[in-house]
C-alpha cells in the first residue's frame, strides 16, 4: 500500500466508524449485520460526555464496545480508558479480549495501518499500548479516588453490565453500587 492509499484508509476509518468495524473486525461479524448495529456504532461514537445504552442481550453492545475502545485507542483518543463490570474479574474479561483482538486481528499487527498495537504491559486486568494508551479494568464498588496511569487520570470509561442478572443481590446492594456510581464514580 502506498504512503498516499494508507492515509486514505486511516482517514476513512476514522471519519466513519461503521466502515472501520466492518473493515477492521469482519471476521468477528460474518453475518450480515442488522441496522441496530449501525446505530449502536453510531451512538457509541457519538460526542457525548455521558451515554447510556440499553439492548436485549445477544445485540452485541459489549463486542462493538470493545471494538470501539481499540479504534479509539489506536487513534490516540483517550490516554487511561478504565472498563467498570460487575467484578474486577468480569471487567478484566473486557480488556483481554481487546488485548487478544490486538494480538491476533492482523489489522492491529505491524502490517496494519497503525503497526504493532501491543506495548510494554500486558497483563490481566490491564494493557498498555506501544502508543502508550492504557485499557484497565475495575470492579464494581472499587475505589476508584487516585486511579491513575503514569500521569494520566482516566478520561474514559466503559461501564458493561455492572448489575450482573445472574448475581442475586438485595435491594440495599443494588442501592449501594448506585450510591458509589453518583457519589464516587460521576464526581470522578
Amino acid at each position: 500500500m502506498s504512503d498516499a492509499e494508507h492515509i486514505a484508509l486511516l482517514r476513512h476509518l476514522r471519519e466513519d466508524r461503521w466502515f472501520a468495524h466492518r473493515h477492521l473486525f469482519a471476521h468477528r461479524h460474518p453475518d450480515e449485520s442488522p441496522p441496530a448495529h449501525k446505530e449502536l456504532v453510531e451512538a457509541i461514537n457519538r460526542p457525548i460526555p455521558r451515554l447510556s445504552i440499553e439492548g436485549f442481550r445477544g445485540v452485541a453492545k459489549t463486542t462493538y464496545t470493545e471494538e470501539t475502545a481499540l479504534i479509539k485507542a489506536a487513534f490516540l483518543e483517550f490516554h487511561n480508558l478504565v472498563i467498570i463490570g460487575p467484578s474486577f474479574p468480569r471487567a478484566a474479561d473486557r480488556v483481554d479480549a481487546i488485548a487478544n483482538e490486538s494480538a491476533v486481528n492482523p489489522n492491529f499487527s505491524k502490517d496494519g495501518p497503525w503497526g504493532d498495537l501491543r506495548g510494554e504491559i500486558w497483563q490481566a486486568g490491564r494493557i498498555v499500548l506501544a502508543s502508550g494508551i492504557c485499557i484497565q479494568a475495575l470492579g464494581r464498588d472499587q475505589a476508584i479516588t487516585g486511579l491513575k496511569f503514569r500521569q494520566w487520570r482516566p478520561d474514559a470509561f466503559l461501564i458493561d453490565d455492572i448489575e450482573d442478572p445472574e448475581e442475586k443481590r438485595t435491594d440495599a446492594e443494588r442501592e449501594e453500587t448506585w450510591r458509589w456510581l453518583k457519589q464516587t464514580f460521576q464526581p470522578s
